[in-house]
């Protein structure tokens, strides 16, 4: 559960037919998801004006309200918000019942996939994407993909790393370009000997921003941390991306059959270099 599922109609529809079905269900709570309440059962039908929809499924508001009374009994699994492979193994275990150890990933590949890892919900997106993509990359040149999303790691970690030509996918998600480890990451990039940097959109209230509206953002005081930020630099390096079209890619709003036609295209545009 992240903060906003349940006001997404699709999502709580899912949930609504999981209770009628009695599916075996374990709720993931990530961080600002939070329990609903008296008040907003009551209200949800203001909240979600269009739910009326779900009468083509048998079912409408009474359900929908037992089923935001049904979450509180079901089994919760907390997922912090350093959402790392160490937290992605606990949550594994949690699931199956049993103990998996996945094996240590490094930065240092030639496909990067870059998240901003104060958004939770753009971490999930990556390391979805990341699975979709990796049997698409399998007898590529370009190795398979991993997801860069804790302020810990670097994209550029020494001298021989820059030597490299790597491709990288900028996942575009609200805030994401005023985050201080993003901006990091990006700048990082260019010392890289050559870079093809693909913009994919993974939120809907995302907007490519202008020359203009770079100048302004990276302005922000969000941009101040450890080190400098060189914000010169740092407009040049997001102006050069977005000369790219920008690709989407919404898991929250896409059937599974969606994503994959959306990460085929990701994977055929990283193939052909364009």
């Amino acid at each position: 559960g992240s903060s906003q599922i349940l006001t997404r109609k699709w999502c709580l529809g899912e949930m609504v037919i999981a209770r009628l079905e009695k599916v075996d269900t374990v709720l993931l709570t990530f961080p600002g998801f939070e329990l609903p309440d008296e008040q907003f059962m009551k209200l949800y039908h203001k909240l979600v004006p269009d739910i009326g929809d779900f009468a083509s499924y048998g079912f409408g508001i009474a359900e929908v309200r037992e089923t935001l009374h049904w979450l509180s009994s079901v089994k919760q699994i907390p997922v912090n918000s350093d959402f790392t492979e160490g937290s992605l193994t606990y949550i594994i275990n949690q699931l199956t019942n049993t103990f998996v150890s996945l094996p240590a990933t490094t930065c240092r590949t030639d496909m990067n996939i870059l998240a901003d890892p104060e958004n939770m919900e753009a971490i999930s997106t990556a390391h979805v994407l990341a699975k979709l993509m990796a049997p698409l990359m399998m007898g590529s040149h370009i190795s398979l993909p991993t997801v860069i999303a804790n302020p810990k790691q670097k994209l550029v970690a020494g001298l021989a790393d820059t030597q490299s030509s790597p491709h990288l996918i900028v996942l575009c998600t609200d805030q994401c370009l005023v985050s201080y480890y993003y901006a990091s990451w990006l700048l990082q990039a260019r010392h890289l000997r050559s870079c093809f940097a693909v913009p994919v959109v993974a939120d809907d209230i995302f907007e490519i921003p202008s020359p203009v509206k770079i100048g302004k953002l990276v302005q922000s005081s969000r941009l101040q941390g450890l080190e400098t930020i060189d914000t010169q630099a740092y407009a040049h390096v997001l102006k050069s991306i977005f000369l790219e079209i920008a690709l989407p890619f919404l898991p929250a709003q896409s059937s599974e059959e969606d994503l994959m036609v959306k990460a085929n295209q990701l994977a055929l545009r990283l193939r052909s270099g364009t």
